[in-house]
């Protein structure tokens, strides 16, 4: 921890510390403020970059750590902290409003990612960062659940912040949705709330995109899903894919954003949270996926993108996911440092995963 310091700053080592979240991170936290001048924008900055405030702000709801934020501080901290939960519960509502219309038609389902996982690894507490609920279908249904969507209320667009109202595609841009393989725009609905006005959705027909060469076919991934409460201690559930396929799901979604070099240039492409899923994934289903994974890996040819994830999440977390995985596939330093375009091109970036993650000029990394 001390290099890390040394070399990212207090403010990036309590980052990571509340990421991981191992027992003993109240202490790790403490000892790093007492010892050095945390610069408090710097690590609301970096956590807000990381979608991470919110879990930023929940571990300092704990008394030891709440009596060190300034005056003020505490009370943005708090806030943040109780919006978020807020917002997740509105998610929620909606979530459940899309796999009740999709139900009353017969239409198959899934609910993916943070939604899930806010309660399979986050204790249901609200404070893993949700922009949206995310579903994956099967493609031959994609028209039927756009038109489910709208009829809830739901338009086709996304949110204007500065304006703090939808903005609605073209149709020749929907149009183009409509035609494309692995995905549906993005809908957004107006609630009467008066702290969370919109709520996103959002509907994925691949584990990845459009002509890349790593795919699984869902139809095959729906055949293993399963039921999960969509809170803690509540009787609604939701159908989620199993432990094996949503771990390759939410591993392939982060090497999707690692890999396509256009999202950096938004700051879209990785971020720590994405990493902080897949270590917890692993910590809590590790022995199952070891019996489940390698199989599905061989079958379909994917060891690749799988252990290039795994091997940057162990370098972050000081972790040991891709030996433990025992999946023959060689990955060299090259491959690990590439990224690429949607036309089959590579590029090479420098440094490792973590200084990709901490710098704010990440288009400097990049060597070709």
């Amino acid at each position: 921890m001390q290099q890390i310091i040394e070399k990212y700053g207090p403010e990036w080592a309590l980052l990571e510390i509340v990421a991981k979240k191992d027992s003993n991170f109240i202490a790790e936290a403490t000892d790093i403020i007492d010892n050095y001048e945390i610069h408090w924008g710097e690590l609301m900055e970096q956590a807000m970059s990381h979608k991470m405030f919110p879990m930023v702000c929940s571990c300092f709801m704990e008394d030891m750590l709440f009596e060190k934020l300034p005056p003020f501080i505490n009370q943005y901290f708090t806030l943040n902290y109780q919006i978020n939960v807020h917002k997740t519960q509105r998610i929620k509502e909606q979530t459940l409003r899309i796999v009740d219309a999709t139900r009353k038609k017969g239409i198959d389902i899934v609910c993916t990612k943070g939604i899930v996982l806010d309660v399979q690894l986050y204790e249901g507490k609200g404070y893993r960062f949700l922009s949206d609920v995310d579903f994956m279908a099967i493609p031959e249904n994609k028209k039927e659940i756009d038109s489910i969507i709208q009829s809830l209320g739901f338009k086709v667009g996304t949110v204007n912040w500065r304006s703090n109202s939808i903005k609605e595609m073209d149709r020749s841009q929907y149009l183009m949705y409509l035609n494309t393989k692995d995905k549906l725009p993005e809908y957004v609905i107006e609630i009467d709330d008066p702290l969370i006005r919109y709520v996103s959705a959002g509907v994925a027909f691949s584990f990845t995109w459009e002509k890349c060469p790593y795919q699984i076919p869902v139809e095959e991934a729906f055949l293993k899903r399963v039921e999960r409460p969509l809170c803690e201690n509540s009787e609604l559930t939701v159908p989620v894919l199993d432990n094996a396929y949503h771990f390759i799901y939410i591993i392939l979604h982060l090497y999707k954003h690692a890999w396509l070099d256009h999202l950096h240039k938004w700051r879209n492409d990785v971020n720590l949270v994405k990493f902080a899923d897949v270590y917890h994934f692993w910590r809590a289903n590790g022995e199952e996926l070891k019996k489940t994974l390698p199989a599905i890996l061989k079958q379909h040819n994917i060891a690749e993108p799988i252990m290039w994830t795994l091997i940057h999440t162990d370098g972050i977390f000081d972790s040991h996911m891709s030996k433990e995985l025992m999946v023959e596939c060689e990955i060299t330093e090259e491959y690990l440092h590439s990224s690429g375009d949607k036309t089959g091109n590579t590029r090479i970036w420098k440094g490792s995963m973590r200084e990709r993650l901490w710098s704010k000029k990440r288009e400097t990394l990049f060597t070709c």
